[in-house]
């Protein structure tokens, strides 16, 4: 059974001398960092199996690259909801910090030199969990510094007609405050 499924996923890689017009029904292509899935719907599975791709993607691009590694916060707005927020734990009640808010942390940070030198929002990562139920998603990343587990954040996404959007975020620090964020 799964030699069958993966028979039916199909990896193309676009080049400049393959545009995304040439491939059939690009409604059902779904552009991953210049490689595309072309997926049949005749099996559930493959089609599981492509949105597991598009999905880890998007996390690295929106969250690992956006609000990390590369602070880029235009890639933010692509992969989050509008409404998406981080929901942290205060005094026996939940701090929800915003998407726009969120942004402009990551911002403050860029723009500081000496915090960008620190090197503290540049983190390994690994998606532990990857788990889709029909249009829902959720998504356990680990993040390390220098081989020292440091963050563990669960996401939670929603696949709406204009594709996936997380959401909402919990965090776990394996160690004090891992990111130096002040939110007095």
């Amino acid at each position: 059974m799964k030699d069958a499924i993966m028979s039916m996923l199909v990896l193309v890689t676009i080049s400049t001398t393959v545009p995304k017009e040439a491939v059939a029904d690009h409604a059902k292509v779904l552009s991953v960092d210049q490689k595309c899935c072309v997926y049949s719907e005749v099996e559930r599975p493959v089609d599981s199996i492509c949105e597991m791709q598009v999905l880890e993607c998007l996390v690295e691009e929106t969250f690992v690259n956006g609000a990390l590694n590369r602070m880029d916060t235009k890639a933010m707005f692509r992969g989050f909801h509008r409404d998406f927020a981080i929901l942290i734990p205060q005094q026996g009640g939940l701090m929800r910090l915003g998407l726009s808010d969120w942004v402009k942390v990551v911002e403050a940070y860029k723009n500081d030199p000496a915090k960008v030198k620190s090197g503290v929002r540049k983190l390994d990562f690994k998606i532990d969990v990857l788990d889709i139920t029909g249009r829902t998603a959720v998504v356990k990343v680990q993040f390390f510094r220098v081989g020292e587990l440091v963050i563990t954040d669960y996401l939670s996404y929603i696949k709406y007609p204009n594709g996936w959007q997380a959401v909402s975020k919990v965090s776990h620090e394996h160690i004090n405050n891992p990111l130096q964020l002040d939110f007095n």
